[in-house]
């Protein structure tokens, strides 16, 4: 019988915490950083391949737009930050999100130059910078 309680509270917990830890994705700043990853990972898949150099481009076009609407909001590890340092944090995040606005021009223009080793170069960039912005930026 015990064993039948604790199968149901693991079963509970296992559908409980995604729900808590999807919360800063819940947010509109989230929401255009999922846009920005779901369009970057159909470029990864498509790079290679020349005949969807238009849907990379359409992908690239999404990525930027949703990077220029990320960069109105405030990340929600905003509020963690002390005040003496959020005007610094702020800035920094600002300028991070400049930094990839950069890159995805960039990508753009290897893409439509068909420089795949360059795209994938890029690509790597962006990936390294997603992976340094999570930390700094994102909420644990």
């Amino acid at each position: 019988m015990k064993l039948k309680h604790l199968l149901t509270l693991v079963a509970a917990c296992s559908i409980a915490v995604p729900a808590f830890t999807r919360a800063e994705d819940d947010t509109p700043m989230g929401k255009e950083m999922d846009k920005i990853s779901k369009a970057l990972k159909a470029v990864n898949r498509n790079i290679e391949n020349a005949g969807q150099k238009a849907a990379n481009l359409e992908n690239i076009a999404a990525a930027k737009a949703a990077c220029d609407a990320a960069v109105k909001y405030d990340p929600v590890k905003t509020k963690d930050i002390p005040p003496a340092g959020k005007e610094k944090f702020l800035i920094d995040f600002q300028a991070s999100m400049s930094e990839l606005g950069k890159h995805l021009d960039a990508l753009k223009a290897a893409v439509e130059a068909g420089k795949t080793a360059d795209a994938k170069a890029i690509y790597e960039k962006i990936m390294a910078q997603k992976k340094d912005g999570h930390n700094k930026f994102k909420a644990d």
